[in-house]
């Protein structure tokens, strides 16, 4: 039954793909911004100086950044080592390394969000 219909549809994209298989390919184009009008003057052409435009604000991105991670990194210095020893059934458990993967990744989503918000923050 699906070899019919796998057949068919075989069959009816092969005329479509022959277009596609062209030698035919344009070769590169001369840039627009260095043609000549033809004014009749044979002068060289003049390349196109672009000024960069200055129109971004101060913000307080970077204190937001430090903020967020320095609050986010204590709290999941925290949260790490709390969540470590509630769940451990050992008397002294090893948990120096969840305490720091969760204050890294604290400080990292701290870091990423306080930057985003005092992005947003115009400086004076």
């Amino acid at each position: 039954m699906t070899r019919p219909i796998f057949l068919c549809s075989v069959l009816w994209l092969i005329p479509a793909m022959l277009p596609a298989q062209s030698p035919v390919i344009p070769g590169p184009q001369p840039s627009t911004l260095w043609i000549v009008p033809r004014s009749g003057l044979a002068e060289a052409p003049v390349p196109l100086t672009v000024k960069p435009v200055t129109t971004s604000r101060r913000t307080r991105w970077k204190t937001g950044m430090v903020t967020g991670a320095v609050i986010l990194g204590i709290g999941g210095v925290a949260f790490g080592s709390g969540l470590c020893h509630g769940l451990s059934e050992e008397q002294s458990p090893h948990c120096g390394g969840a305490t720091l993967g969760m204050g890294m990744l604290g400080a990292f989503l701290g870091g990423v969000i306080g930057g985003l918000i005092g992005g947003a923050i115009e400086a004076e």
